[in-house]
């Protein structure tokens, strides 16, 4: 895969890594502040942000040599998730159907494979980059790894819909993974930060297979699965731990147990033809009219509801109305800006509710009672005037 970040200057750029199959050594550290002095580095993390800068560091070779996951931010619209997994978490044949020029791209070393989900650039989101920083961005979306060496695919389907904008539309999809239309956290988060849309996810999950539930308790699959170490297997994790080596044992015993989970449980195929992209976006347009159907009809339920709301409230202030002619009253008379602005208030409260109750004219004529007490308050009428209220 060709570098996918740039060194280009930028008004904003944000780098964050994360360690998590090892801490990073002593050493690892100094070499991490040889290139950034203003970094924040824990044996777990790099964060560093650049106004007029770049990061002076090829961040694949970072994940090559020290992290497992990575997210990067440009204000020129560029926006880059990386994950380093196992090799033994799938295969060649199992990744390349996902990969494409402009949103998932796979590579490999002898042990790993890195993945780089990109979030297009076009439509250009300026409001995006105005608001967004990138961080918060990576603990949300760390879990795929884990999802991913469990055998769920669904973000690298995701990451291949991230392009649909720019395919040629006689292109295939890959087989659709079980389970988009109830997608995990992490994997909702991850449509929103390579920005897609919406009613695409929706369209491709229509024929998606529900995933089955588990019938066993992960308890007892813990069980099974430990049941089957061996006693070498059990010192090495032993002597990691007390050798104060305790998070590549953690790593090592989870990534275990993922892998030993993924082939406890295949991946249940949609059984569904594949569809290309011209037809996800024929069926994106059809989610968008039915979405915007449902809005249309969700919005005028709410205005029914708020109107049924407010005339139960004037009905309730009618049913006591003298009470809140005397408090106008009451207001006016302080003779000053607050005085009249209350008074304005209940004042119109009032016209509302004779309109509701009764009619105009009875609110018009109590108005005029009001009036021959307070009409030679020139703030106060003319406030009366300016609401619009039936001032004669």
């Amino acid at each position: 895969m060709e570098h996918i970040h740039t060194s280009n200057m930028s008004e904003y750029q944000f780098y964050e890594f994360a360690a998590i199959d090892r801490p990073l050594t002593s050493r690892e550290m100094e070499k991490l502040r040889a290139v950034s002095t203003r970094g924040i580095i824990t044996p777990y993390s790099f964060t560093n942000h650049y106004h007029w800068g770049a990061l002076k560091a090829d961040p694949q070779d970072w994940m090559k040599r020290y992290f497992d996951a990575h997210v990067y931010l440009a204000d020129w619209g560029q926006c880059t998730f990386s994950l380093k997994l196992p090799k033994s978490s799938f295969s060649k044949e199992d990744i390349d159907p996902f990969k494409n020029r402009a949103s998932l791209f796979a590579t490999s070393t002898n042990t790993h494979w890195i993945i780089d989900w990109l979030a297009s650039d076009e439509p250009f989101d300026d409001d995006r980059y105005a608001e967004d920083d990138g961080t918060g961005w990576l603990q949300r979306l760390i879990p795929i790894r884990d999802e991913l060496m469990a055998g769920d695919m669904r973000s690298l389907y995701l990451g291949w819909l991230a392009a649909g904008h720019s395919m040629k539309k006689f292109v295939l999809e890959p087989e659709l993974p079980p389970g988009m239309k109830e997608m995990s956290p992490a994997q909702k988060a991850l449509a929103k930060f390579l920005e897609i849309d919406p009613d695409l996810i929706e369209a491709a999950a229509v024929n998606s297979a529900r995933i089955p539930t588990q019938t066993r308790t992960d308890t007892h699959d813990m069980n099974v699965w430990l049941d089957g170490w061996t006693v070498p297997d059990m010192h090495n994790i032993l002597q990691l731990l007390v050798t104060d080596q305790s998070q590549k044992a953690i790593s090592l015993a989870r990534n275990r147990y993922l892998t030993w989970l993924r082939q406890q449980r295949p991946m249940v195929s949609s059984y569904t033809s594949r569809r290309t992209v011209g037809e996800l976006r024929e069926l994106a347009k059809s989610a968008s009219a039915a979405r915007l159907a449902r809005e249309e009809q969700e919005r005028r339920q709410h205005e029914t509801r708020q109107r049924q709301k407010r005339h139960a409230e004037l009905r309730r202030m009618m049913n006591n109305e003298n009470r809140y002619w005397k408090n106008a009253d009451q207001e006016a008379s302080r003779g000053c800006a607050s005085g009249y602005d209350q008074a304005l208030r209940i004042l119109s409260e009032l016209s509302e509710g004779n309109a509701l109750v009764s009619s105009p004219e009875v609110f018009r004529k109590k108005l005029r009672h009001f009036l021959a007490v307070h009409g030679k308050r020139p703030a106060l009428v003319r406030r009366l005037k300016d609401a619009g209220l039936p001032v004669d």
